[in-house]
C-alpha cells in the first residue's frame, strides 16, 4: 500500500496535480495492482494538417531562433472557410524549452461562438527572409470542437483546452453569453519547438 501511495504521489505531486487536471477536464484513473496511471485528455481537437503540408514543414523548416525575425499569425475560421478572426501573436521563449504563442490585449473578443460548433485553427510562422516575401512555415492546422461545458483553466479563468500536433497544448478563455453562446476572449499555444522538426 505504501508504494502505491508514494508512487501515485510522484505521478501526481500527493494528489494535487489529479485535482487540477480533473477541474480542467483531465481524467486520471491509478491502477494499484499494474501501478500505472492513465491519463484522458479532453476530446474534441482533430487535427487537419495534410501528409504533404507536414513534409512540407520539416523540409522547410529554419526555425533554429524561433522569436528572431519570425512573425506568428492565427487564423480562426469556420469550417466552411468563413475567416472569423486573423491576428499577430506574441511568442515567448522559456527557460524549460518551451514556447508560448497567445493573443494580445488588442485581441477582440469573438461574441457568439456556439456549444458544440466546430471552429477552424491555423497557427503559421512568417519567417523573413533577406530577399522576397517571407516563407510561410504552417505548424499547427487543426479542427476545435467547441464544448457544451467550460472548464477552469487556472484560477477564474474559464475556457477550454486541447492537446494538438507535436503535444501543443491549445487554450482558449471565455465569458459565457446565454445558455448555448460563449464569447472567445482569449486563445493561446504552449509547447515546444523542436517537436515540429520531426
Amino acid at each position: 500500500m505504501a508504494a502505491r501511495d508514494a508512487l501515485y504521489d510522484a505521478f501526481t505531486g500527493q494528489g494535487v496535480l489529479a485535482t487540477h487536471w480533473n477541474a480542467s477536464g483531465v481524467r486520471t484513473q491509478y491502477d494499484s495492482e499494474t501501478k500505472e496511471l492513465s491519463i484522458d485528455i479532453p476530446v474534441g481537437w482533430t487535427d487537419r494538417m495534410s501528409e504533404e503540408t507536414r513534409r512540407f514543414r520539416t523540409q522547410e523548416w529554419c526555425l533554429d531562433a524561433p522569436t528572431f525575425n519570425v512573425d506568428y499569425a492565427l487564423l480562426i475560421a469556420t469550417t466552411d472557410g468563413k475567416v472569423l478572426r486573423q491576428v499577430n501573436m506574441i511568442a515567448t521563449e522559456h527557460e524549460d524549452d518551451t514556447i508560448s504563442f497567445r493573443t494580445n490585449v488588442q485581441f477582440e473578443p469573438l461574441r457568439g461562438v456556439c456549444r458544440g460548433t466546430a471552429l477552424h485553427i491555423d497557427l503559421v510562422a512568417r519567417v523573413k527572409v533577406t530577399k522576397g516575401d517571407p516563407r510561410i512555415l504552417p505548424l499547427i492546422v487543426g479542427e476545435a470542437i467547441v464544448p457544451e461545458q467550460t472548464r477552469w483553466l487556472s484560477g477564474n479563468t474559464p475556457g477550454f483546452f486541447f492537446v494538438a500536433d507535436a503535444g501543443f497544448i491549445v487554450s482558449m478563455h471565455t465569458l459565457p453569453e446565454a445558455l448555448d453562446k460563449m464569447t472567445l476572449t482569449h486563445v493561446s499555444f504552449m509547447g515546444r519547438m523542436k517537436n515540429f522538426e520531426i
